[in-house]
């Protein structure tokens, strides 16, 4: 996905500016006041996504709390020059005043992303790095490619892992300790999308 061209020719954004003249269209996330296209999701991201996203409300929905699910594209504004478009999120209740008509404004407590071809190095260390230093308390990362989940938490400013689900133990579980009730085998993940 390119980007016009007058998106494209200037180099420093920040939100409010990239809000005045960007067409609702055109999905993007703002990293260091830097551009990124955010192309359309493959099927299988979609799939992965959807049973994800469909797993957290059902846990959401059986805590009966006041905290809000949302997908991609919406956008998460960390700083005016860091605004990124997680597929899935969660926020607690006591967050849920900072929710805007077109973004959350802070750090979710919940986040996932969905890697792809082109998310790879984002989602593995520039999100990751974002997601630690504004202070979202899990972070999972789930991998179509290589067919696996990494759960990360913080532990006193800095992720530590959680859990890692692969093929090799397909009924291993991942917890959420933010979200309570949310839990994920790589069984019924990956065998449910396959």
């Amino acid at each position: 996905m390119t980007l016009p061209t007058a998106l494209a020719q200037k180099k420093q954004w920040t939100y409010s500016q990239l809000l005045e003249v960007l067409d609702e269209d055109i999905s993007c996330e703002l990293i260091d006041s830097q551009i990124y296209p955010m192309p359309s999701p493959s099927a299988e991201h979609q799939e992965i996504s959807g049973i994800m996203e469909f797993l957290m409300r059902l846990a959401l929905m059986q805590n009966k709390t006041n905290g809000k699910i949302f997908d991609a594209p919406f956008d998460v504004v960390l700083s005016e020059s860091k605004v990124v478009q997680p597929d899935i999120f969660y926020i607690t209740a006591e967050k849920t005043s900072q929710i805007e008509k077109k973004c959350f404004r802070g750090a979710p407590d919940l986040v996932v992303e969905v890697v792809s071809d082109t998310s790879l190095q984002r989602d593995y260390f520039t999100k990751r790095e974002l997601y630690e230093r504004f202070g979202v308390t899990e972070y999972w990362i789930v991998d179509p490619a290589h067919k696996s989940v990494t759960l990360l938490g913080l532990k006193e400013g800095k992720y530590e892992l959680k859990a890692a689900l692969s093929a090799q133990d397909p009924e291993a579980k991942a917890y959420s300790e933010v979200l309570k009730g949310f839990a994920l085998s790589w069984k019924e993940l990956f065998q449910t999308s396959s």
